[in-house]
């Protein structure tokens, strides 16, 4: 689905005008106009409602009962949910940039996708591309690591699935109404006026990554009931 719609946005991007349509120009285009909106559901949906899933299926009770702890087990959970999440997300996206190369020459970034890392967009664009891509991956295991600490105390796998997409527009009307600099829109949709940097969008997502699974450890392991 993640790749379907991505060749929405190559559609999108053949009805606005650039100096030279190139494939980097048109990789960037498509995921910044589709994934700011639709990462946090495909991040959930793809490896976040792990947890949710065998706590409504009642498997938890039985693997803990075979001497595993909680804590071993929400770390085996984890880890397993971000590297599934890590190969998918940058296997599709990899894919994609491929793809791109079939319909358009390579060349530099010129009107679509230069916000951030406007140097790199001229002068290397495949490493632009390649720079994107791990934003993308940073956030959606952010976004997998939200799904996972909901579904500490949430089995229902529809509500664990939609919690990560409700909180991203959450924080991004809230961040609007403050005017903060803190809005994950502009940390995901890199050709609006957001960072200049790949760096400081990079360290957003990773704190993002890092505070929700520890976050999940830290609970599931102190929760007494995980029925």
């Amino acid at each position: 689905m993640e790749f379907m719609l991505s060749a929405v946005g190559l559609g999108i991007y053949l009805t606005y005008s650039t100096p030279q349509r190139t494939s980097y120009e048109a990789f960037s285009f498509s995921i910044f106009t589709i994934l700011p909106m639709a990462l946090p559901l495909f991040a959930a949906l793809s490896t976040g409602i792990t947890l949710a899933e065998e706590r409504s299926l009642g498997l938890l009770p039985l693997f803990l009962s075979r001497e595993v702890s909680p804590c071993k087990y929400i770390l085996g959970k984890t880890i397993g949910s971000m590297m599934a999440q890590t190969c998918l997300t940058l296997g599709t996206l990899g894919a994609f940039l491929l793809a791109t190369h079939m319909f358009f020459p390579a060349g530099p970034i010129l009107t679509f996708g230069a916000t951030c890392g406007q140097s790199l967009a001229l002068e290397n664009p495949l490493a632009h591309c390649m720079a994107s891509i791990l934003v993308y991956v940073l956030a959606a295991l952010a976004f997998n690591g939200t799904a996972l600490f909901v579904s500490v105390w949430v089995s229902n796998i529809f509500v664990v699935a939609a919690t990560p997409t409700i909180l991203y527009f959450a924080a991004f009307y809230i961040s609007a109404l403050m005017n903060s600099n803190l809005n994950p829109y502009l940390y995901l949709a890199l050709n609006q006026h957001g960072p200049s940097t790949f760096a400081s969008v990079a360290v957003y997502w990773i704190i993002a990554a890092v505070f929700s699974h520890g976050l999940a450890v830290l609970c599931f392991s102190l929760k007494k009931n995980w029925s």
